[in-house]
């Protein structure tokens, strides 16, 4: 079994198990991952159900207290809690490829989740695909890293020309379905010989 931050590959005679947090291939948001992510939007979210029901108890007349500060702090470690594990948790896309059941099982889970099943035979093989981002508005880019600087804040990566390598399931009458994505073009031939050792060399293409 293989293992590490993005996928978990096992592999066995008849049966293959792959899951990956890094399945799509995207330009990105000039709101960086370390900046802006699930945890701040958690905690933003809790925060505005906290604040619309304080609102609340304030209109209604109630006297606020003491314990109405610790309640309001246990309410939120709840809230971030319950928005963090159930609304914004990371996706991931599952495969599973059975030889004895003869088909491919597909899941993307996701707050609204998508799930696809279909036969081995209809799998022409899997490929590497290569993609490059390159930045489009290098005078956007400047300002925004000199107002990030300003506010003693630095964005790791911003602007630079990204280059993403794909591993690509490859079917007979339907697009290509890409079920995982790295910058390491070392880990996504990694996943791909193991994909294809296990589909066998009759449907291995070479890419």
């Amino acid at each position: 079994m293989k293992e590490n931050s993005l996928y978990k590959l096992d592999v066995g005679k008849r049966r293959l198990y792959f899951r990956t947090t890094s399945y799509r291939v995207e330009r990105g948001s000039m709101l960086h991952s370390g900046i802006y992510n699930r945890e701040l939007t958690s905690s933003l979210v809790a925060g505005a159900v906290l604040l619309a029901a304080a609102l609340a108890v304030i209109f209604a007349g109630v006297e606020v207290r003491v314990y109405h500060y610790v309640l309001a702090a246990v309410l939120f470690t709840v809230l971030f809690a319950f928005f963090r594990v159930f609304v914004f948790f990371e996706d991931y896309l599952e495969m599973v490829m059975d030889k004895d059941r003869g088909e491919v099982r597909l899941l993307v889970k996701r707050f609204v989740s998508r799930a696809r099943t279909f036969e081995l035979g209809e799998v022409g093989g899997v490929a590497k695909g290569y993609t490059v981002f390159t930045p489009q508005n290098p005078d956007g880019i400047q300002v925004v890293e000199k107002i990030a600087l300003q506010h003693g804040t630095a964005i790791p990566g911003f602007g630079e020309t990204k280059e993403y390598h794909t591993v690509n399931l490859e079917l007979k009458e339907e697009r290509d379905i890409t079920v995982f994505v790295t910058e390491d073009a070392s880990e996504a031939r990694s996943v791909l010989d193991v994909m294809k050792n296990f589909l066998g060399e009759s449907l291995a293409q070479e890419d």
